[in-house]
């Protein structure tokens, strides 16, 4: 069993309309579950442009399956 506590979400920076958004991730201890460490790396942010996430990305749910983590997004061009 896991004693860590996983957390993906979808970021932006203030103020809104600035064309940087990310998919993030953040961890913390069971024990502690207050006490959150955001990742310095995104999962993903925004595809090149043209591509279909190029203007932004959303993480939309988690599914846990057959011991595998699958995440579903959106985005928009």
């Amino acid at each position: 069993m896991s004693t860590k506590l996983l957390l993906m979400f979808s970021a932006m920076p203030a103020p809104v309309g600035n064309d940087f958004y990310e998919v993030a991730r953040a961890t913390a201890s069971i024990s502690e579950p207050q006490m959150w460490t955001v990742s310095a790396n995104p999962v993903f942010q925004v595809g090149s442009t043209g591509a279909w996430d190029s203007v932004y990305v959303r993480c939309d749910s988690l599914v846990y399956a057959d011991g595998l983590l699958y995440m579903f997004y959106d985005g928009a061009l």
